[in-house]
Order: C-alpha cells, then structure tokens, then sequence
C-alpha cells in the first residue's frame, strides 16, 4: 500500500485507483448484512481508534493525567445520502443499529431522538472515573466550560455556564442554564416502526424547544407565537410518551416566556416569534429606585459573565443610573442588575456609549437575550446599537418591568460612564431616564 501522508488513520489506500481508494471494510464489520451499515459501522471503528491513537500519544507525552478530551456529536442519526455518488442509497439507516436508541426521532427532528447527543468527557486528574450525568445542558455550555477549565473570565457573550462543577463530581453547585433551540425544515418524522404512533409522520415545519424547571417544552408547525408547547419529563421518558402539557397550564405560560425572551431574531431570517412581544416580569413585593451595582476585582481582556467569576465582589450598592466609580485598581470591573420599565408595547432599539478610557468595554444583556455587544470589536466612546450593524433589528416588548445586566470593564481607574438610550413607539432617541431603572425581586 502506498503511503502518500493523505490517508485518515487506520484508513486503506489504495493507489492503484482512485475511486478505490476507501474501500476498506473492518473485519468484525463484514458480517453485516449490507453495504450501508458496514461502511457505518466502519466508519466508527476509524473513529474510535482515532481517540485511542490520540490518548496513547498523550499518555507518551506523559500529559495524559491533565488533558480533558470532550468527545460528542451535534445530532441525532440521520438518513440523507451520503456525499459520495457511489452511496447514493444512504450514509446509515437509523434503523439497523436502533442508533436512536430508547427515543423517538432523527437528525432534523427535535424530538429527543434528534436533539439529544451524546457526550463522553476524560480528564483522569479531575473528572472521577464512571460517572453519569442527565444534567441538561447544551454546546454554549462548552466554551464557559473550558474557559472555566483555563482559569479565564466566561464572557459574557456566551448564553452557556461552566458545566465543570458536574463533570468533578459537585452538581449540586451547579449553576442553572439555558436550553433552547428553534429549527425550521420541511418534512416529517420518518414512520419507523419503533417510534410512538403519535410521532410517527409529526410535521416538522418551525420547532421550537425550551427546557424550564427540567421539563421540556416542545412545539412543532408553528404558525403562531402563542401556540401551545407539549410539555415532557425527559428524564424518566426519553421517548416522549406522555404530554403534560393539560396538567401544568401555568408552566406553559413560564415556557412562552422563556421561549421568547431567551432570543434574538437572526437575520435575514424570519420567524413567527420576530415580533411576537417578550412578556414583562411580575416581581415579589416593592421595586426600589436604580440599578444595583458590583464591582469585583481582576484582569478582564473581555467583558465577563461576572455571575460565574470566582471572586467575591469587592462593593456593590445602588446607582440611579449606569454609572459607577471605580477609583482605584485599574483591573477592575461592574456589573449593573435590575430592571428597565417599558412604556408602552412595541418595537424598541437600544443604544449604547462608554466613556473614552482606554479599554472602555460593555455588554448588556436584557431578559437572557443579548441586547448590545459593546465588547471584542468596541472603540471607547463609540455608540453602538442592538440592531445589527446597518440593519433594523427592534426588540419587541411588551410594557412593564424588564430585567436587564450590564457588564462593564475598563482600565482607567476613575469613574465609568455609560450611556443607554432607547427608541420605541412615542419615543424618539433618547437617553433612558433614571426613573425608569429599578431593582428588586422577581417572582418566579
């Protein structure tokens, strides 16, 4: 066999053809009854021989110990064709191997079976040997993860939290995520005889999935934003058989709202929930005037999620607007937590400006939607809007009180300055009043 350095490990190359040089079937997979599955299944032993290849060369390196490999996929099974024409019938069929395994749908679908992945994490010097988590979590969750492995800030850009208290054997200090997805494709679940009747043939159409309280919210051929979600305990019924949906009406109302204020529309795309309006917050007891403010010490090359920053903050108290002093260190940063009151229902565009200290940096955060990126790109002093550079991209709210956090580094040492303004039915551009910032506890 001719070794020309392009063959995948544990690949044949065969140089006397081109169109054969793959054709190599593993022998424990030759038994198969068909073609299909014994290239899959093939292709699996590449795989997995590939991980071994890569740990055996780590522990050489004598680094095994701490090295984290994160192995895992982003769908379920699917049944396209593959990209070589001799395979035109397929790439797999799901059925052979059950690769759905105890669910119900495919990749494309948002069932379980098309949604849930599976992941494997090795880190022989911190992760405990046999364990198994049904946390919920999602791939932002990945970057706030190994951010947090690097013993660096989590931006807060990233919708994800650092899964690394599960993955070291401390879920119960877990911070809570978000698990969220829409997906809009033509076309039906396929009618596999192992799949649930009632999911048999489902329209795909827009889908939408929310987990709250760990029960996921599913809805599919959305044509409306109010539309009811099917609600499941996936845990303990991965196939998704019993709808709760009639026995928990009041999570229902939880889950549109989550649904709504945990996105963004993307352009140029559009979907119903575009301008559907975001649900205002009802809050336990009094709201007080301002925003709440802390400031925590360290260096931040970027705007942190400061909810997931080790260190304690080292003062907090209130402003009536966002602006707080930060005599002293230059390594420091701010976060600004309450609530912005909208006045009336409609379409708003926010606007943002920092001081013009020399790595001035914001982010702003409203509901769990990113509202304004003041951070990686930002020149201090600049105005920046949550539209998407030239293009109108108005959030859609509903009047009332909304949450909003707003992270703030800079390396002045005097005081920090932001500007919000905002633009909306009645309202020209404008800076927001004090009067509309409050905190105060929101009810759940």
């Amino acid at each position: 066999v001719k070794k020309e350095g392009t063959e995948s490990v544990n690949t044949a190359f065969d140089a006397r053809a081109e169109k054969n040089k793959d054709t190599y079937i593993h022998p424990d997979n030759s038994r198969f009854p068909n073609d299909v599955a014994k290239r899959h299944s093939t292709m699996i032993r590449r795989v997995d021989d590939a991980v071994a290849d890569l740990i055996r060369l780590l522990k050489d390196l004598k680094i095994d110990d701490n090295t984290m490999i994160v192995f895992t996929s982003d769908n379920g099974p699917h049944n396209e064709g593959g990209s070589d024409p001799r395979h035109w019938h397929g790439a797999q069929n799901p059925q052979f191997f059950k690769s759905y395994g105890m669910m119900d749908g495919i990749k494309r679908d948002c069932w379980e079976g098309g949604m849930r992945v599976p992941t494997l994490v090795r880190w022989p010097a911190r992760i405990p040997k046999g364990q198994i988590s049904l946390h919920p979590g999602q791939f932002h969750d990945w970057l706030a993860t190994l951010a947090d492995v690097a013993g660096v800030p989590v931006p807060a850009r990233s919708d994800g939290v650092s899964l690394l208290p599960t993955l070291t054997g401390h879920a119960d200090q877990q911070k809570p995520g978000i698990v969220y997805a829409e997906y809009n494709f033509a076309g039906k679940t396929p009618e596999y005889k192992d799949f649930l009747g009632e999911h048999k043939g489902a329209q795909r159409g827009q889908q939408q999935i929310v987990f709250v309280d760990g029960l996921k919210g599913l809805r599919m051929g959305v044509k409306d934003a109010d539309k009811d979600f099917m609600i499941f305990d996936t845990l303990n019924d991965p196939q998704e058989s019993k709808d709760l949906a009639s026995s928990k009406p009041e999570l229902q109302a939880r889950m549109k709202a989550a649904a709504l204020s945990n996105r963004r529309a993307s352009l140029p795309s559009k979907t119903v929930f575009d301008s559907a309006l975001v649900p205002a917050v009802d809050v336990k007891g009094t709201v007080s005037p301002g925003l709440r403010w802390a400031l925590y010490e360290g260096d931040f090359p970027w705007v942190p999620d400061f909810r997931q920053w080790k260190k304690p903050a080292s003062a907090h108290g209130v402003t009536p607007s966002p602006s707080v002093k930060m005599n002293g260190s230059d390594k420091r940063g701010v976060e600004l937590t309450g609530y912005v009151k909208i006045p009336e229902d409609g379409a708003y565009t926010f606007y943002l400006t920092t001081d013009e200290n020399k790595g001035s940096k914001a982010f702003v955060r409203l509901h769990g939607m990113e509202l304004i990126d003041a951070d990686k790109t930002y020149e201090p002093g600049a105005e920046v809007s949550s539209d998407l550079g030239d293009r109108k991209n108005p959030v859609y709210l509903k009047a009332g009180l909304h949450p909003i956090r707003i992270g703030y580094v800079g390396n002045s040492g005097t005081a920090s300055k932001l500007v919000l303004k905002w633009e909306g039915p009645g309202l020209s551009k404008q800076e927001i009043p004090a009067s509309a910032f409050s905190h105060g506890k929101e009810s759940r």
